[in-house]
């Protein structure tokens, strides 16, 4: 956005509005708790999900407001990197995909891990799982709750319960009754073909935090799941995922006994999404595709593009996903065509 000008004067109204709702929100949830009566319960909940409809078509609003096409740097960074996710992750949404295409009508969970997110493009990753599932103009009813752990914070359950409660509008608490009231909020909300996403962005080394690994797991994860399963026998086709995004490696015998495989995914169990650099062939795909270096008015050749696309593998120490982006950038910034752009 153009600081001062009509789309940040909206983004910013629009950012107001949101800020708004969420706070009602909250308030809502607050009486509902404390309300006895079952007559004014129902009504809460009634305005408690309109508003969760009006919040979500907000959030929707806001993005597209934040992809707005204006003529700036800004706007065609943000073009470019909304569509990396496009380059490659075959393999990774092919694995994504399978599982969550072989849930059972009545529903499924899963968790997933995505390790060196930072270097090998995990947040492209996650823009293609999010896709999946939630679709522009179908009725899905999409709970996000993404929880960032910085790498000065710590990683602890007490922390992790915080951030989500804060999610879900629970206030934070001491109590040991906490991590039930927010698993019990997450059931109470859903309905048919509800899909939880759940994830987690650890900004820190995990490699050895098997302690918050397991917790997260065997304690909040598997908790989560049997009181979805035994509340919402009536609700089909509901979704469960988690996953656990580290910003650092996590070497395969890292807490391999809370891990799955492929061919037998397990729901209380980490399958772990693989990551792997792009090929040559899949950097030309993506600039013949996305780019917009084939609008006639710029003229570039086939040899050109190809060309281009071999630079950028050389240049991104053989197609390391995050030195991809940058050495694509500086191809696109650079050239003649920039201006058309």
């Amino acid at each position: 956005m153009i600081p001062g000008s009509f789309d940040d004067l909206k983004h910013r109204t629009v950012g107001k509005r949101l800020a708004d709702l969420i706070a009602e929100w909250v308030a809502l949830n607050a009486a509902y708790d404390s309300e006895l009566s079952s007559v004014n319960k129902l009504r809460l909940k009634r305005q408690i999900d309109s508003y969760e409809k009006e919040i979500q078509d907000t959030e929707h609003e806001l993005k597209g407001l934040e992809l707005t096409p204006i003529r700036s740097h800004h706007h065609r960074q943000l073009h470019w990197d909304d569509h990396l996710p496009h380059i490659d992750f075959q393999r990774a949404t092919k694995w994504f995909k399978h599982v969550i295409d072989d849930f059972p009508e009545e529903g499924g969970a899963a968790a997933f891990l995505i390790q060196n997110s930072n270097t090998m493009g995990g947040q492209w990753l996650l823009r293609r799982m999010t896709s999946f599932l939630d679709i522009p103009g179908e009725t899905i009813d999409f709970k996000h709750y993404p929880i960032v752990f910085q790498p000065y914070e710590q990683l602890s359950p007490a922390d992790f319960l915080t951030k989500i409660g804060q999610r879900v509008g629970i206030p934070p608490s001491s109590d040991n009754s906490y991590s039930s009231e927010i698993i019990t909020r997450i059931c109470q909300s859903l309905q048919s073909a509800s899909v939880v996403f759940i994830e987690v962005e650890i900004r820190q080394n995990i490699a050895q935090r098997e302690d918050f690994i397991t917790w997260f797991l065997k304690d909040f994860w598997a908790t989560l799941i049997r009181k979805w399963r035994q509340s919402s026998q009536q609700l089909p086709m509901i979704r469960m995922m988690v996953v656990i995004v580290a910003h650092s490696p996590v070497p395969t015998d890292c807490f391999s006994h809370l891990r799955c495989t492929y061919d037998q995914p397990d729901s209380e169990h980490l399958l772990e999404l693989p990551l792997e650099r792009w090929q040559e062939q899949d950097i030309r795909h993506w600039l013949f595709r996305y780019s917009g270096l084939t609008n006639p008015a710029i003229g570039i050749t086939k040899a050109h593009i190809d060309q281009m696309a071999k630079h950028i593998y050389d240049m991104s120490d053989n197609g390391l996903p995050l030195s991809v982006r940058n050495a694509l950038l500086q191809v696109l910034e650079q050239g003649p065509w920039e201006a058309h752009l």
